[in-house]
């Protein structure tokens, strides 16, 4: 178990420091720059990175998710996390964390290697930014507020549901659905997985890096 969580640390870095130099490419021609946050506390509160604007000191708060499991796949979905155990005690997911102060995240996806793992080097990723507050708006619009949010989590937990789950708020084939690590994962998450084809069309997100 520590061998795994020293490589995702590792994994992590590796990403992060080819990241910043995709951000000199995406913000140097432009009014804002990029700060990347060391400080551990700060990533607690869903800060990885601050964008600046440097004429109206105007900060914008991101938090980089990656689909670090997947590596050499592009998939059309990402999973938003809405819960997951710690030591068998149930913990609220990012997604709705009232102690997080992320404005937007950055969605790294399709991220393509030169052999099977990070550690092999990266060729190129994509990028999504997805408005936090546009989505959860977006949901709360489908039905899906915080409160109904957790009770579905509540009842795919107290069932014998596990992995894909859908919902009547959402058209699985083309929205999203919830998906259930019951047995996968040791925290067990449940995740919002939606696809990103339908948050670009609906303005919550969109592609800012996809060489």
């Amino acid at each position: 178990m520590q061998n795994k969580f020293e490589e995702d640390l590792e994994n992590e870095k590796i990403l992060g420091n080819y990241l910043d130099k995709i951000y000199s490419e995406i913000f140097d021609s432009t009014k804002f720059n990029v700060t990347r946050v060391r400080d551990y506390h700060k990533q607690n509160s869903g800060i990885d990175i601050v964008i600046n604007h440097l004429k109206s000191s105007q900060k914008f708060y991101i938090d980089e998710k990656a689909q670090l499991d997947y590596i050499n796949q592009d998939l059309p979905t990402f999973a938003f996390e809405t819960s997951y155990l710690k030591h068998g005690e149930l913990k609220q997911g990012w997604l709705f964390d009232e102690d997080k102060i992320t404005d937007y995240y950055f969605l790294i996806t399709s991220i393509l290697c030169n052999g099977q793992g990070i550690s092999s080097g990266i060729k190129s990723v994509k990028i999504h930014s997805i408005d936090r507050m546009k989505f959860i708006q977006l949901l709360k619009g489908k039905g899906l507020t915080r409160s109904v949010i957790k009770r579905y989590d509540n009842q795919i937990r107290k069932s014998e549901q596990n992995g894909s789950i859908a919902i009547k708020e959402l058209n699985h084939l083309s929205e999203g659905k919830f998906y259930y690590s019951k047995a996968k994962k040791i925290e067990s998450p449940i995740n919002l997985v939606m696809k990103l084809s339908y948050l670009t069309k609906m303005g919550v997100a969109k592609i800012i890096y996809n060489p």
